[in-house]
């Protein structure tokens, strides 16, 4: 499964730098931070759907093309925007800070060089773990929470955007 998720993730990146030569534009990638093996479950599916809503209003008014990948490491939507990549990465920012469910989102602005734009190159506080608000990776590194214990947080998460969506919460 492993070997498979890999594999996604770098027929996906082919992709973005594919689209980056044809449009020579900065290319958006929305994906969910969902842990374990297994990253297309329905509960990742309704967050995505989420992000994919959200992805689509807050940059309309720049789509050139947009797609949607499905992989072994879960679903993914690339879109081509006519916007300055710094602009962009601003603006996923924004998105996955703007309420807790952001913080299952993974958004990634890939510029013309093909890099990933990083929250620290526009001065952006790096992420948190959604359990402990340390350092995600150092969190995932120690094993610091199961896996289990990570799902049911997120299962909240989605729970609450739900109610607040419907007006509920």
């Amino acid at each position: 499964m492993i070997d498979s998720i890999l594999k996604s993730r770098e027929e996906r990146y082919e992709y973005i730098l594919k689209l980056i030569r044809e449009y020579r534009l900065p290319v958006i990638c929305g994906k969910v931070n969902y842990p374990g093996a297994n990253k297309n479950t329905s509960t990742a599916d309704m967050i995505f759907k989420i992000l994919s809503d959200k992805l689509y209003w807050k940059f309309k008014e720049s789509i050139i093309f947009s797609n949607l990948l499905e992989g072994h490491d879960g679903q993914s939507l690339i879109l081509v925007v006519n916007m300055d990549h710094l602009t962009a990465k601003k603006r996923a920012a924004k998105i996955e800070e703007e309420n807790r469910i952001g913080r299952l989102y993974d958004i990634d602005v890939y510029s013309l060089e093909g890099l990933p734009l990083s929250r620290n190159e526009l001065g952006l506080k790096p992420r948190k773990c959604i359990i402990c608000n340390d350092n995600p990776w150092i969190c995932s590194k120690l094993k610091k929470h199961s896996l289990s214990e990570l799902l049911a947080v997120i299962d909240r998460i989605l729970e609450e955007e739900l109610r607040r969506k419907n007006g509920q919460g």
